[in-house]
């Protein structure tokens, strides 16, 4: 029998999951470089691309928190009504992403839908610190070595999941993603009925 609770969790996860899917196809098309797309909105709207990845972390990050405020969304949540086979496919799913969705929930945490005190702390990637010495170099007029020198001082991550998210990190980080909210969909598509049905 299926209960009311147990309706408005699976709604609400398809929900939360099937808006972050569009979203990251939104990003995936205005990340790519080869677009008119592309050209267009990127100088008609240089930071939607800072838009789209805030959107994602906080859509995403919904579903993959382990807060209580987000209940009728998160993966727990849902794992919770789901057969026995469903939730060991879940826990799998989760064992594989971990660094994905560590940083997702991080960056939405400390950054995104929450400013920490400490969001400052917040370390960049090693690829993003390279960029930005790079785009300094270009700038100022220093060679790309002292502009790297500058950022080798900065805070380093002991581990993905505590890395600050930057647009060319999410793009870098999108196949995992997509495959993270595929596989999401697909055990969604097959969880009813949520519950294992009772003996007689």
């Amino acid at each position: 029998m299926i209960t009311p609770k147990q309706s408005r969790v699976w709604a609400n996860f398809w929900g939360i999951v099937d808006l972050s899917k569009k979203l990251i196809s939104d990003f995936e098309r205005l990340s790519d470089n080869d677009q008119e797309l592309f050209k267009k909105i990127s100088s008609d709207l240089p930071t939607s691309d800072i838009a789209y990845m805030h959107s994602i972390i906080v859509n995403l990050g919904k579903a993959l928190s382990n807060s209580k405020g987000n209940e009728p969304f998160r993966l727990e949540t849902f794992k919770n009504i789901c057969r026995d086979e469903l939730k060991k496919e879940i826990e799998e799913v989760e064992k594989q992403n971990k660094d994905i969705i560590g940083k997702i929930v991080t960056n939405r945490n400390k950054l995104v839908a929450h400013l920490d005190k400490k969001f400052h702390e917040l370390p960049f990637s090693k690829n993003e610190k390279i960029k930005m010495a790079e785009d300094m170099a270009r700038r100022g007029n220093m060679s790309v070595e002292e502009a790297m020198a500058v950022y080798a001082t900065m805070p380093k991550a002991n581990d993905k999941s505590q890395e600050r998210y930057s647009a060319g990190d999410l793009k870098d980080d999108l196949p995992k993603i997509k495959q993270l909210v595929e596989s999401l969909l697909d055990i969604w598509s097959r969880s009813i009925p949520f519950a294992t049905p009772t003996k007689k």
